[in-house]
């Protein structure tokens, strides 16, 4: 949906394919070794609708992002995962199961390009924040993604779209341990960067989006903490909730995120 809306506020005309009930497509993308989501595909050509810059390139459009240094992305990156767990704990209990919107009817198993099914690290499938208290797992899943890439920088990204998913934390975990959990992270980045700094991020990694800097990788996952706790924060408000601590705004500047909170 953030592709659909981007494309239409440049008023670039497009077909929008739905995989999961087209089987011709879904060859097509195996033929072409297209292994991640979303995707535009230009002729023979095909880019990954997470780097909007790749996109501008691929149709001739006017690059609309922002390269936010990584100082800022780090802080920005903390703040959220903070307000994170703020927000959880404000979760009633009784509502943790409720389905966020456009997840009402989702169930596993939830299959992604090239036959793969999502699963947790006990082998069971899943289905990604489908539920409210499942939106806060995953938005814990991205930070300690983070995390594990900054201490595993030389490690092969490549195939990281593919198994990123098994960062996801057993849903048998308790609030205060999932809380805990980012706690961890939150200190592991900061030790990171305390050590970091100084070398700067511009150290080019093979990923499964082609060539990015380090600080590139930073600003794709502070992009989906961002979007993620933005929706924690709307189901706090939806249920006549006032968020304790809301997201500034200039944490979400610079980032691109789609207009409307759900896409």
């Amino acid at each position: 949906m953030r592709v659909k809306g981007y494309l239409e506020s440049h008023g670039v005309e497009f077909d929008a394919v739905n995989l999961m009930d087209n089987p011709a497509a879904q060859a097509e993308m195996r033929s072409r070794g297209i292994r991640a989501l979303p995707v535009v595909t230009v002729g023979d050509r095909h880019v990954l609708g997470f780097d909007l810059n790749q996109i501008d390139a691929a149709l001739g459009l006017k690059k609309s992002s922002t390269d936010i240094a990584a100082a800022e992305l780090v802080a920005r990156a903390q703040r959220l995962l903070a307000a994170a767990v703020r927000f959880a704990r404000q979760l009633p209990p009784a509502k943790y199961g409720t389905p966020i919107p456009g997840m009402e009817d989702a169930k596993p198993p939830f299959i992604i390009p090239g036959g793969h099914v999502l699963v947790l690290p006990d082998g069971r499938p899943y289905v990604p924040h489908a539920t409210n208290l499942a939106l806060f797992r995953h938005i814990i899943a991205h930070g300690s993604k983070f995390r594990r890439f900054l201490r595993l920088e030389a490690t092969d990204y490549a195939h990281m779209g593919l198994y990123a998913q098994y960062g996801e934390l057993l849903p048998e975990l308790g609030l205060d341990a999932l809380c805990a959990q980012v706690e961890s992270d939150r200190a592991a980045i900061a030790d990171w960067w305390a050590s970091r700094a100084a070398r700067g991020t511009e150290t080019v990694l093979e990923t499964w989006m082609g060539q990015q800097t380090v600080r590139q990788m930073l600003q794709r996952e502070v992009y989906s903490l961002a979007q993620h706790t933005r929706q924690l924060q709307a189901v706090l408000q939806d249920l006549g909730i006032a968020p304790d601590g809301p997201v500034d705004p200039a944490d979400n500047a610079g980032l691109n995120l789609p207009a409307r909170t759900w896409d």
